[in-house]
């Protein structure tokens, strides 16, 4: 960010975040400024693939991102995250080069965090749910975790 810009970039973001927010598949969008930095991030989340290339390759982002390149100084990067791995990634000064971890270990640290979890409530809810049918004590489980 150019000094003394933050204002014009603040106004560019609100426009650029509201234009995604019109954009179908669109899920969230949201500024990132870390108190004392000048370092901004734009987040957009969609809903799938296809409306995140919709949106990369939409006019207005077009026109948002020539914007604004007369208000930046650095490099810009864009950081792609599907799944987990958003999870794993936080923006940082080098977006452009930021890597997810593979998926075995997004894998792993899934496992290991959700594994004792299930086990705890299986210990908790089967004694409770053994005359149930096998299905509705199948249902059971997604039912509680989308809570």
């Amino acid at each position: 960010m150019e000094k003394g810009k933050d204002a014009d970039f603040e106004s560019w973001a609100h426009r650029i975040t509201a234009a995604a927010r019109d954009f179908p598949g669109h899920v969230g969008a949201s500024v990132l400024n870390l108190p004392g930095s000048s370092d901004y991030h734009v987040l957009y989340t969609l809903a799938d693939r296809n409306s995140l290339d919709a949106w990369l390759d939409s006019d207005e982002r077009g026109s948002g991102m020539a914007e604004v390149g007369e208000l930046t100084e650095a490099e810009r990067g864009l950081q792609k995250v599907t799944g987990l791995e958003a999870w794993f990634t936080l923006p940082g000064a080098n977006v452009a080069s930021m890597k997810p971890p593979p998926r075995w270990k997004m894998w792993l640290v899934t496992v290991a965090a959700i594994y004792p979890l299930i086990l705890a409530l299986l210990g908790v809810l089967s004694p409770l749910l053994a005359g149930w049918p096998l299905p509705l004590r199948a249902l059971v489980f997604p039912w509680f975790w989308s809570r």
